[in-house]
């Protein structure tokens, strides 16, 4: 196995996602190689830093940060981040997967994506068994919870001001 936990590999309408566990320091080589097969272009993290990020950027991948607190729901800020990096990602690399990672890839990072897939148009109740299928273990309850309530920010993301697109990222 090259990651500690098996990636998930997560795919609707056009988007692609590879749900991981933190890179380890003896293995990130493999890990890496790992996101290559997946053809990975960006790796977001969502939990504090223990690595180095150059073995990744000399491959190509390019790390973004989005961290916020283990076991808690995303806020507004962090949420239109996100979701800003999914549409960005999904237009300039339509055919690769967007790797996500937190400490075990069973909280945070699998939040952010239903989070997307809602955003996407799937169904709060059918994301979560969706992802719990791929991923056991995924979600704690207040998570789920907060997924359940959880309204699609596509306006927000689209950022457009008096008819004028405006650029939320760039990649």
């Amino acid at each position: 196995m090259n990651i500690r936990t098996s990636p998930t590999y997560i795919d609707y309408k056009n988007l692609k996602f590879l749900i991981t566990d933190s890179p380890g320091e003896f293995y990130i080589n493999n890990y890496i190689q790992t996101l290559l097969q997946y053809d990975v272009k960006v790796l977001v993290r969502v939990c504090k830093k223990t690595y180095e990020e150059l073995p990744f950027t000399t491959q190509g991948i390019q790390i973004e940060e989005l961290s916020f607190p283990n076991g808690s729901f995303p806020d507004k800020t962090i949420i239109d981040k996100w979701l800003c990096v999914c549409k960005t990602y999904a237009k300039n690399h339509p055919s690769s997967t967007l790797a996500i990672h937190c400490e075990s890839g069973l909280g945070r990072s699998a939040v952010l994506v239903a989070v997307a897939l809602i955003d996407a148009g799937m169904k709060p109740d059918h994301v979560v068994d969706f992802i719990r299928n791929k991923r056991r273990g995924a979600f704690n309850n207040t998570q789920y919870e907060c997924l359940k309530n959880y309204a699609p920010k596509t306006k927000s993301v689209d950022r457009k001001k008096k008819g004028k697109p405006q650029k939320c990222c760039i990649l």
